[in-house]
């Protein structure tokens, strides 16, 4: 009410944390008005911790839209929280869900070479080149799959990928 009809927001989210003594609601309508809430505060680690519990809470059916908090949870985490750990985290659930997932897998890929995660990058590179033409980036997706094979010595894999590439 004190959001939607006085427009205080700030207070309405201060009510829902002193209903709960501080912890996030159970139930999740109250947990999805909490989103609508955070997201027009700028406090995205509330925000976070919100999509968290709702991707928890999100019945087996709600397959598609637990991707969807999952994708923003991930996107979050990395590009205003700069918690790159957790987006890796958050990404690996969501591919778990769709490995044919493209977007998740480049993003994935993305903060695994932030990280200097080489090897964690070859799986990752390895199902990107599986889409085959599901996945435009796939010439790109191989080369990258080589460089990373050169950058830990294994150069006989890096020249299987390198051929692939050419063919």
């Amino acid at each position: 009410v004190l959001e939607q009809r006085l427009g205080r927001g700030d207070e309405a989210s201060e009510h829902y944390k002193a209903a709960t003594g501080g912890a996030l609601p159970e139930d999740l309508p109250s947990l999805e008005a909490m989103e609508r809430l955070l997201r027009t505060q700028e406090n995205p680690a509330e925000l976070a911790e919100v999509l968290a519990a709702i991707a928890q809470k999100l019945p087996d059916d709600a397959v598609d839209r637990k991707k969807q908090v999952l994708s923003e949870l991930a996107r979050l985490c990395a590009e205003q929280l700069g918690d790159k750990s957790r987006a890796i985290s958050v990404l690996k659930q969501l591919i778990a869900m769709d490995e044919r997932n493209e977007a998740a897998l480049h993003q994935l890929d993305a903060l695994l070479e932030d990280m200097g995660q080489p090897d964690a990058r070859i799986d990752v590179l390895k199902s990107l080149s599986e889409l085959g033409s599901a996945n435009p980036q796939v010439a790109d997706d191989l080369l990258k799959l080589a460089e990373v094979m050169v950058q830990l010595n294994r150069f006989e894999d890096a020249l299987q990928n390198y051929r692939a590439e050419l063919m």
